[in-house]
């Protein structure tokens, strides 16, 4: 139907780019005694150029050389200088060395200053980046020059560099941060100095498996890589540079930190070694196994038994495949890209395992292997793939004719960690007929944008590009959203939109003669892939006008940006709209000051942040001297702060600055801040690598040294909780998952301490209580034990906490202990989202026996809507006493989703009256409207509900306040006559200009309020209606 095939997200990543610069022989050697170290760079001595990519020298370059250079590989220098600065952590895409660059080139002398106890083999390098060196093959845009043994060297920066940076990358030394410089205010002569610290060396040795042992290919295909040792954040990987046949060295590694190193090969499991620390000026020895690893292999097909060429397979465990992030297109070691539809995944990790495909025009498949062993080898595996729902049209011009080469985008929603979120599911060019073609996709609504230049349009032959972006051609846009999967005979009318005329002033009323418009869709969120793009247009005008084209109906946000100019307010308009738009840019002011530490040094790298101009940020790092700069202020107040990761934020200090004032002398001092150490008692077991968690006025994550201690320092005075995480980490993926990870987060240590300013303080997590009492019992149902029944017990101090839990053995039998006696509520069940509350008291004494006996009620039914049974429907069912719901998530409310068959069953509950609330997954995207239904018994034995869904229908507004101002982010509540919340989750709230939609609600009369701030409107009655949208407008006084 289409004449060019759709491209999903996994078709649309960049391909990686080449090595353009290839190193050939003709390195100038530099002799190197292994007691004195690097000898002094010789004078005079004549270097080759670098060849180009196809191994010709660069003959034409004239201008001074780099000077000699050691006669190493290449990959060792980019080994060692992925150890430099924080900043930039990756290996440098273009290194220059031992070039003849070019006259105009910006010399640069400077002195290392080598730290305390670095040894004598040590090799260092200069690193200097800046602009890309034009005249040089690949362009490249970083040169390395040796370091001497007086700690002499030279680099060189390229022409029209003015913010140059230098660091260290060296065997043992590395740099803690770059040294920013201007090269064209330096004179050659003019000498640096670097400080670098003193890190340690890995050497890295590779065992190979059993079955890999005597081959002696084996260690050319492997690789070695470096990261830091943390789940969160972290500096970036660095890969290891072969010194021998099962040796690998990374050099320059910061002490201060722990890493992990990983060692891969194409076809065994990968091998790595965690908490890796490097000692000062030392060689540390790490070795690292390999595995045999699984192998997988199959064939990829859809339902007509036809072979899937071009798919994507990949295995995973069960708990990666469940983490997987929607935003990011992330790819694995386990991963092979098909091409005749047949796949093979060797050296696959172990463990309990899925296979994750993926195709152009299908939906994504998950296979789950159940435990795959060590050596194992499946074979003939088929994955069935499904092309899932489609939506096909066309586009066409105003007058109908096919608008051949327009471009169709489509999104749809989808749920992630119960928010929207849009994915973009393919993009096509549509051929001489208009026509386009959609597969592969969910049951979420789509959202459709088609594009194309105006009908006719030809680019001047003799406009550059440049000119082609500043004076784009006009873009004619179609928009339909919430389609249908399914839909067929879409058509698509493109239009060039709505022109809005309208002015920019500065904060005098004088007009700004140069700006830029941003006109950005009013819906849009962090969570969208919407396909509603920002329309963005430059303007040069005296009286500072401009008519913005393109804007199609619905509401828009517009703010005006401009050089030399702060930040200007937002205004929201809706299109169609009738009038000219007023922006206001206020004159540009800066703010100039110095951080120091605690005892009045001037700090680089210190964090510093402006609020200014009701809410807005600016931020910038202070620099060698302390000092700092922010720009592009508005006038008015700024409130700054500073932070630092070895100190303790900074007082805050408010200042005024004018429009267009450059203010000046600003002083922002760090705070030594408290230091609290954290120790584990012998109790918890094991101690070291234990992560220990810090949240409050400041947040921190570290994991236990060997005597079971962290240190946090530099916090800010207030109030903290310090736990301890389990030893093993859960996932809410599947059962035993979510049981791991529930189980984590009830019985982890944990302790509340309050820290003063510059205080030191120790606390000891895991002590045993002196009032601690065991309960061990029996959990059953109709004098049966119930295998691995869960039990959890309520904080009696936080409702919404847990003080512990625990899972039953396969009889049923279960053991805990609690701090101290006292009343508590155990939450027990088959399943913690249908665990029934039983209070007890729990009395002074070492052990006390509790058995619980499940209630044997139930609640079963099935879901229909208009179309048949509805799979995946979420049902909430929550405990009522004289009318009120007396339970919650965690204390009373069960929570389950249907069957295939529509099914759903309530077991194991009190006979009593209930609140039952039905809806679709997710209620933003339901073609089936929610009901609640109140005040259902539920009798002795059993009660039986069938429940039938009928088609949705929606309200939407605006929001205001009593002077007619839309208000952003006021809650919306939708609610029976009696005041109980329709929905389960009440997230919906009022976006830009205060315009709101509730999706998803069944037909029938429905109560509307808003709260917004504290103030809350009067309850009105509204009524719904299937499939169509009712217009309700609130105020909110």
């Amino acid at each position: 139907m289409g004449s060019s095939m759709a491209r999903s997200p996994r078709s649309l990543l960049l391909l990686a780019i080449p090595l353009a610069v290839l190193l050939t022989a003709g390195y100038f050697f530099m002799g190197t005694d292994p007691v004195q170290g690097p000898q002094p760079l010789g004078e005079g001595s004549a270097v080759p150029v670098l060849p180009t990519p196809d191994g010709s020298p660069v003959a034409e370059l004239e201008g001074e050389t780099s000077g000699p250079t050691q006669d190493q590989p290449l990959r060792e220098l980019v080994a060692k200088s992925e150890g430099g600065a924080e900043a930039r952590r990756a290996a440098p895409q273009r290194v220059v060395r031992g070039a003849r660059v070019p006259r105009a080139s910006h010399f640069v002398y400077g002195q290392v200053e080598f730290p305390e106890g670095t040894p004598l083999d040590e090799e260092l390098f200069v690193i200097a980046s800046g602009r890309r060196f034009k005249t040089l093959a690949g362009h490249p845009d970083e040169y390395a020059a040796p370091v001497d043994t007086e700690g002499n060297f030279r680099v060189a920066f390229a022409e029209g560099t003015r913010k140059g940076r230098l660091w260290i990358a060296a065997r043992y030394c590395f740099s803690e941060n770059h040294k920013v410089i201007d090269p064209t205010s330096l004179e050659d002569t003019t000498d640096l100095l670097l400080k670098p610290s003193l890190g340690g060396r890995l050497d890295v040795e590779v065992v190979a498996p059993r079955a890999a042992a005597g081959d002696l290919e084996f260690h050319e295909k492997v690789t070695v890589e470096l990261r830091q040792d943390r789940n969160w954040g972290g500096r970036g990987s660095r890969a290891g540079t072969r010194t021998r046949d099962v040796h690998f060295e990374i050099g320059g590694v910061d002490p201060g930190e722990k890493f992990l190193v990983e060692a891969r090969h194409p076809d065994f499991s990968n091998g790595e070694v965690k908490g890796i620390k490097a000692e000062p000026g030392e060689v540390t020895l790490v070795v690292v196994n390999f595995g045999r690893g699984a192998t997988l292999s199959g064939e990829i097909k859809n339902f007509q038994g036809e072979l899937i060429t071009h798919a994507s397979v990949m295995a995973l465990t069960v708990e990666q495949a469940n983490k997987r992030n929607p935003f990011m297109n992330e790819k694995i070691d386990e991963q092979v890209e098909t091409g005749d539809g047949t796949f093979e995944l060797v050296g696959v990790p172990t463990g309990d395992l899925m296979l994750l495909a993926s195709a152009d025009g299908y939906l994504e498949l998950r296979v789950p292997l159940g435990e795959v062993g060590e050596g194992e080898n499946r074979t003939s595996l088929l994955l069935q793939m499904d092309r899932g729902q489609t939506v096909e049209g066309s586009v066409a011009w105003p007058k109908g004719s096919p608008a051949s080469g327009a471009m169709v985008r489509l999104s749809q929603k989808t749920d992630f960690m119960g928010f929207d979120y849009e994915a973009i599911m393919g993009e096509i060019k549509v051929g001489a007929e208009g026509k386009f073609f959609f597969s592969g996709l969910g049951e979420g609504q789509c959202h459709l944008e088609a594009t194309s230049f105006e009908r006719g349009y030809v680019a001047p032959a003799e406009a550059s590009l440049r000119e082609r972006l500043l004076d784009p051609p006009p873009v004619w846009r179609a928009v339909t959203a919430d389609v249908e999967p399914g839909r067929r005979g879409l058509v698509m009318i493109l239009s060039e939109g709505q022109t809005i005329p309208g002015q920019v002033l500065d904060d005098e009323g004088n007009p700004v003669p140069r700006f830029q418009i941003v006109a950005t869709p009013a819906e849009n969120n962090i969570l969208s892939n919407t396909a509603r793009k920002p329309i963005k247009d430059r303007f040069r005008s005296k009286a500072g006008r401009f008519d913005l084209e393109g804007l199609q109906d619905g509401a828009w946000v517009l703010v005006a940006r401009g050089l030399g100019f702060g930040t200007g307010d937002e205004q929201e308009i809706v299109v169609p709209y009738d009038g000219e738009v007023a922006l206001r840019l206020p004159r540009e002011s800066k703010m100039v000051g110095v951080v120091r530490d605690p005892s009045g040094k001037p700090i680089q790298g210190a964090q510093v942040l402006g609020r200014h101009g009701g809410g807005k940020d600016a931020r910038t790092e202070s620099g060698e001297d302390g000092v700092f700069n922010l720009v592009r202020l508005n006038p008015g107040e700024v409130t700054l702060s500073a932070t630092h990761s070895s100190w303790a934020r900074s007082s805050e200090q408010t200042l005024h600055v004018a429009a267009g004032e450059i203010s000046e002398g600003a002083l922002l001092t760090l705070r030594r801040g408290a230091t609290l150490t954290v120790e584990l008692h012998n109790a918890v077991g094991v101690i070291e690598g234990r992560q220990i968690n810090l949240n409050g006025s400041g947040w921190g994550r570290e994991e236990t040294d060997a005597k079971g201690s962290v240190v946090f320092k530099g916090l800010e005075p207030g109030h903290y909780t310090v736990s301890m995480e389990a030893a093993q980490r859960g996932n809410r993926g599947n059962r035993g998952d979510r049981n791991q990870w529930m189980l984590n987060r009830a019985n982890r240590e944990e302790i509340k301490v309050e820290l003063l300013d510059e205080e030191q303080r120790a606390v000891v997590l895991g002590v045993p209580s002196p009032t601690a009492v065991t309960v061990q019992g029996a959990v059953t149902a109709a004098g049966e034990g119930v295998a691995k029944a869960v039990i959890s017990v309520l904080d009696p101090k936080n409702s919404s906490g847990q003080v512990a839990a625990v899972v039953a053995d396969v009889d049923g039998n279960y053991e805990l202990v609690l701090d101290e006696p006292g009343d508590y509520k155990f939450m027990v069940g088959r399943e913690w989202s249908s665990q029934g509350v039983f209070a007890v008291t729990i009395s002074e004494g070492t052990r006390q026996r509790e058995d619980f006996e499940l209630p044997d009620a139930s609640l079963l039914g099935v879901v229909r809507s208009t179309s048949g049974v509805l799979e995946g429907a979420a049902l909430a069912l929550t405990p009522t006493v004289d009318g009120k719901e007396v339970g919650s998530r965690g204390s009373g409310r069960r929570s389950i989703r249907s069957g295939p068959d529509g099914h759903y069953s309530f077991s194991d509950l009190n006979p009593g009256t209930y609140n039952l609330r039905v809806m679709e997954a997710n209620p933003g995207e339901a073609t089936w409207g929610a009901i609640l239904i109140e005040g259902l018994e539920v009798e002795d034995g059993g009660s039986t509900q069938d429940i039938d869904l009928e088609l949705a229908g929606k309200i939407a507004g605006i929001v205001r306040d009593a002077d007619g101002n839309g208000l952003r982010r006021a809650r919306l509540n939708i609610s029976t006559e009696s005041g109980t919340s329709i929905l389960m989750n009440s997230w919906t709230r009022s976006r830009g200009g205060g315009s709101y939609t509730v999706n998803g609600l069944g037909p029938g009369d429905v109560w509307v309020s808003a709260s917004y701030e504290g103030r809350t409107s009067s309850r009105v009655k509204v009524g719904v209606r299937k499939g169509s949208t009712t217009q309700y407008d609130i105020v909110i006084p």
